[in-house]
């Protein structure tokens, strides 16, 4: 059996996922908000940093799906009665339990995340509660950026895709299912210990994707869309240097330090800043004209004149209390 048809064997896997509604199928527009401090930063180096998820805000992300799936990928009686022999049932287990080491050992270190949320073009103020969850309690900036403007590569080590909004008992019938599937799909195949390897890599890697990209649907409103960029797939060198760390107020944390430029590995065509910015909106609670002339001074400043032609500014009527 050819190696890269294990692709084809396990992609009922997958089969959840609606590709028409995903990029680069659908190419949205998305607004990352943050404050004034972050824009100017960003603007200044063109560089973005992206965070561990371990660190993100529902703590039911990323650790909580892989521990989860992990405790019942040894409870699922139907997976364990699709193995033939006992010894291939071993085999694959300790394969799988080779992959969830490696994540936890080693990869989920190097997994890192930057967050959108989907922006409509009528929507020409931002919405009031990112404004106030990362805006800067509205005295921040959206970075809206044209994901048409992008033409990736299938091998990049980025992901770009819609976060799903899962309530724990949702995301507890979601690994059942897929625990289920792979059960059929080992009853119904003549797997060696290659087939066994693959089938544990495959199940892991769908679980790892799936806890990336679902959040709590306390959430929902938020419209998220994220860029993972996930270290094990990455072959560039240049992209290895912008692996770095923070200091925050809970510590140190490790970052990647993504320079916006044009690399290979990453797209075709030009990649900048300006190329990828649709507009540039000022929060509600920085919105008379004095800020709004302060800020293109600024964008002269630190380089990036060109920008001024894509500032708005959010007229929602909000002061903080």
């Amino acid at each position: 059996m050819e190696t890269k048809s294990y692709s084809d064997i396990f992609h009922p896997l997958w089969d959840d996922i609606d590709k028409t509604a995903m990029f680069p199928e659908v190419r949205p527009k998305l607004a990352h908000y943050t404050s004034i401090e972050n824009i100017e930063n960003i603007l200044r180096t063109d560089e973005t940093w992206f965070s561990n998820p371990l660190n993100m805000n529902d703590y039911e992300e990323l650790r909580y799906v892989v521990l989860e799936a992990h405790k019942m990928f040894y409870e699922n009686h139907q997976l364990s009665a699709a193995f033939k022999t006992p010894e291939h049932l071993s085999s694959f287990q300790s394969h799988f339990e080779d992959w969830f080491d490696k994540f936890s050992n080693q990869h989920c270190l190097d997994v890192y995340a930057f967050c959108f949320s989907e922006y409509e073009e009528t929507d020409v103020n931002g919405q009031l509660s990112m404004w106030r969850g990362y805006g800067g309690n509205g005295k921040g900036a959206a970075l809206v950026i044209d994901t048409s403007k992008l033409e990736p590569k299938e091998d990049s080590p980025f992901i770009i895709a819609k976060v799903t909004y899962l309530s724990k008992e949702n995301r507890i019938n979601w690994i059942e299912n897929t625990l289920n599937k792979l059960a059929n799909i080992i009853k119904n195949q003549e797997l060696d210990n290659e087939g066994l390897y693959n089938a544990a890599y495959y199940l892991f890697e769908r679980i790892k994707i799936f806890a990336l990209f679902t959040k709590h649907h306390g959430f929902l409103e938020e419209k998220e869309w994220r860029v993972v960029y996930l270290n094990e797939r990455n072959k560039d060198p240049e992209v290895e240097k912008m692996l770095g760390y923070a200091k925050t107020n809970r510590g140190l944390e490790p970052k990647l330090k993504f320079k916006f430029k044009s690399l290979p590995s990453i797209s075709n065509g030009e990649f900048s800043i300006f190329s990828l910015t649709h507009k540039i909106i000022l929060g509600p609670t920085f919105s008379s004209p004095m800020a709004k002339s302060t800020f293109e001074k600024m964008l002269t400043l630190v380089g990036k004149p060109e920008l001024i032609d894509k500032v708005s500014i959010s007229d929602i009527p909000f002061r903080p209390l």
